[in-house]
Order: structure tokens, then C-alpha cells, then sequence
């Protein structure tokens, strides 16, 4: 049977991703149900979950798999196939994003994604100066920001930043030039070290401003980074700072890939969520 998660269960969902190494944010669980209370299903039998699996709708036509997991003593029985098969099917008919890692490649594939390009999760270590001309999130008008977001990302996605911009902890920094938002980016505590995402900016320098900004508030603690493989700045930011790469996933749709404008996604905000 698949079903609804409750929000102790995505919870349960969370924990499961941080030991298949997604190392998630310490409060991403209460974020995700709070931004979208009804897009997590688990696979349940003889009473127990057994699977997970998260399908966020955007406006248009982009939705967002995540959270694709069977139990451990559960696998190699078909579970998670039916799973995919599950959200795909509540899916019908729009774009549907997911990250995954290399060696499901295949299986995606014969499920019908189709790989668009590679996320590269780099490590780093806090430190370092703020610039001073850096302003709060809080500073900012929402609408400004929410905008700002929405022409990056490809959708509006005001519910899941609300909510997941102001986790426990979550400290964000946004660069202006003529009161007008050239990038803005966040950082979270994880269960080992912290997460940058997302980190979006105009340029690598606006870029390279913000992330410097936000790792000075963590000195001599791990940060991780996820860049996709378009973003040639990124991906040069990454070389400047000297971050060592530990773990990649491959971005796949259903359809062509949406209008993100990923020379301007220097951090990708959530394998989860998109």
C-alpha cells in the first residue's frame, strides 16, 4: 500500500537519506512537510514503512521527485519500482525533475528520466572575512526576493522558501547593487557540517561575495557546496577555493529541462525539493 506520510514519518524519511550519505539539514524535515504537507507518500507492508518518496508540484508544469528510498532489508523486491511507478503515475503529464545517484542512472533511465547534467557536492572549511556591503535576508522586501528566486529557478516557489529559508539556524545574505538583488544565498546546519543552497547570483564575483559572507559565520567548520556542471563559474569558483569534490548526482526530467538559468545557480538549493 502507498499512502500519505505523516510529518513524524517524513522525519523518518529525512533520517533515512542522511544514512544513504545526503547528509540533509538538521531541520529540513519539519521545512519540507510545513512547505508541502501532501507530497510525501510511503510504501507500507504488513503495517511498517518500507519506502519513501516526495513529488513537490511547482507552478507550470515542473514537478520534483525526492526521496526515493526502500529499508535496507527490504530492497531487491520490486518495492521501489513501484514507488517510482506511484509518483510518476501522480505525476502525469508534467516535468518531472529528480537527482540520482550514478549507478541508478540506468534504472532511472528505464523509467523514463532522461539526464540533463551532473551536480557536484564540493567540501569546504568556514572562515574568512564578511563583506560589509552584504545585507540580511530580513533587510530585503520578500517580494524582491521570492522574485529574484523565481527567475532562477524556472517557477515561484514561494511556500517551500518561506519555509525553508527560515529553518532553525539558517543565516542568509543577499548582494545588492543600486538597492537592485545581484545574488542571494543561505546556509544551513546539517547533520555533518553545514549546507550551502541555494546560492544564486548574476555573476561569479556576486557569487563568490555571498559565499564568502556566509561560510565567515562558521569558522573552521565543513560546509558543502552543490554545483551543476553547467556553471562553468561555479564550477571555476569551486577550483578558486580550493573545495574538494566527495559526491555527485546526475540531474534527470521526464521531459527537456526547464528554463533554469544555471549560470546563475552557483548552489543548488535541495536535492530534495529541486
Amino acid at each position: 500500500m502507498i499512502r500519505n506520510m505523516t510529518r513524524e514519518e517524513v522525519c523518518t524519511a529525512v533520517d533515512w537519506a542522511d544514512k544513504e550519505g545526503w547528509n540533509p539539514g538538521l531541520h529540513d524535515a519539519e521545512a519540507f512537510y510545513d512547505a508541502a504537507p501532501d507530497a510525501f507518500f510511503a510504501g507500507e507492508i504488513a503495517g511498517e514503512m518500507v519506502s519513501t518518496a516526495s513529488l513537490v508540484d511547482y507552478p507550470g508544469d515542473l514537478s520534483f521527485f525526492g526521496l526515493n528510498i526502500v529499508r535496507k532489508d527490504m530492497r531487491g523486491q520490486g518495492i521501489g519500482r513501484r514507488m517510482v511507478e506511484h509518483v510518476l503515475e501522480k505525476g502525469k503529464g508534467r516535468n518531472i525533475g529528480a537527482d540520482g545517484v550514478p549507478n541508478m542512472l540506468p534504472h532511472y533511465t528505464r523509467m523514463g528520466f532522461r539526464p540533463a547534467y551532473w551536480n557536484h557536492r564540493f567540501r569546504g572549511w568556514g572562515g574568512g572575512d564578511h563583506d560589509p556591503d552584504l545585507v540580511l535576508g530580513t533587510e530585503v522586501p520578500w517580494d524582491d526576493l521570492s522574485a529574484y528566486d523565481a527567475r532562477t529557478f524556472s517557477a515561484p516557489r514561494d511556500d517551500f522558501l518561506r519555509s525553508f529559508l527560515s529553518q532553525e539556524g539558517t543565516n542568509v545574505l543577499v548582494s545588492l547593487h543600486d538597492e537592485t538583488i545581484t545574488g542571494y544565498g543561505a546556509i544551513r546546519p546539517c547533520r555533518t557540517g553545514h549546507k550551502i543552497g541555494p546560492l544564486f547570483a548574476d555573476s561569479r564575483r556576486a557569487a563568490e561575495k555571498v559565499l564568502r559572507g556566509l561560510i565567515s559565520k562558521i569558522p573552521g567548520e565543513r560546509y558543502f557546496l552543490d554545483v551543476p556542471d553547467f556553471n562553468h563559474g561555479g564550477m571555476a569558483l569551486a577550483n578558486i577555493l580550493h573545495l574538494a569534490e566527495v559526491f555527485r548526482t546526475v540531474r534527470m526530467y521526464t521531459k527537456n529541462p526547464p528554463a533554469v538559468k544555471l549560470d546563475h545557480v552557483f548552489g543548488v538549493s535541495s536535492f530534495e525539493m529541486g
